[in-house]
């Protein structure tokens, strides 16, 4: 991949799925973790501010291989160990020839 500015990072990625508890009440969850490189840059540009206002600040691009099969709102663990939940998910993705930029944003933790 040919993006400059960004630091390029090992994360994994844990696909969203729908789990189902001992008492069969369906929640959602995730995945077991996959290794995922890519380069993380912070979110930036006008556009993007415009469209995001102050979560802007809490948010990423990452850019991965364009093979890679990835979907909106599955997790990212990048701050925290692989088999945590997630501490970012994919809000949008845009497929380019070579790369696929994803824009992530922070989860907050409920409790």
């Amino acid at each position: 991949m040919n993006v400059t500015g960004g630091k390029s990072t090992t994360t994994y990625i844990r696909t969203r799925t729908t789990v189902v508890d001992n008492e069969g009440s369906k929640t959602k969850g995730y995945a077991s973790p996959v290794l995922l490189k890519g380069i993380l840059v912070p979110l930036s540009g006008q556009v993007q501010v415009t469209m995001y206002g102050e979560q802007a600040k809490y948010m990423l691009e990452m850019y991965i291989p364009s093979n890679t099969i990835i979907s909106e709102l599955d997790g990212i663990c990048i701050h925290v160990d692989q088999n945590a939940t997630p501490d970012y998910e994919v809000v949008s993705i845009f497929d380019y020839r070579k790369v696929k930029q994803l824009v992530l944003r922070k989860r907050v933790n409920n409790g």
